[in-house]
């Protein structure tokens, strides 16, 4: 099971996407919840002032085409947020703000995600603070 949850605080969005598994549950999708959890570390590490954000998605694709799934990835890594939940930027290597670079202050959140109709999919979302060196995770 997926969970998506958000909350507003003094106007301020929130984003946050866990998996939890219950029951029997086709081993493929544990698998693809490691590598979805490993290719947002990728990513999260990646995070530094001026970094244009095609460069993060790219990063977590290229970690599940390690693995043969970059298919299953059939959206972008992230979205800014902030008084609206999906805000400017999106991460997508091909999305309309893909040279868009990280600036310290930005909220974004790293999401990478497999899909596959009949079996499932997988979500891991942590919203992150861009900081003049590296990140903060909420």
């Amino acid at each position: 099971m997926a969970g998506d949850v958000g909350a507003i605080v003094d106007q301020y969005h929130g984003d946050l996407t866990r998996v939890v598994f219950f029951g029997e549950v086709d081993p493929t999708l544990h698998t693809w919840l490691r590598w979805t959890q490993a290719a947002q570390k990728k990513a999260l590490d990646a995070i530094k002032v001026g970094v244009p954000v095609k460069e993060l998605d790219m990063i977590a694709r290229d970690a599940l085409a390690e693995h043969g799934v970059a298919d299953k990835f059939t959206h972008g890594l992230g979205h800014g947020i902030g008084l609206e939940t999906h805000e400017a930027p999106s991460l997508k290597a091909a999305g309309a703000d893909r040279d868009t670079k990280l600036a310290a202050g930005m909220v974004i959140t790293i999401e990478p995600g497999l899909y596959q109709p009949g079996l499932g999919g997988v979500r891991w979302e942590d919203m992150v603070l861009v900081l003049e060196h590296g990140y903060e995770k909420f």
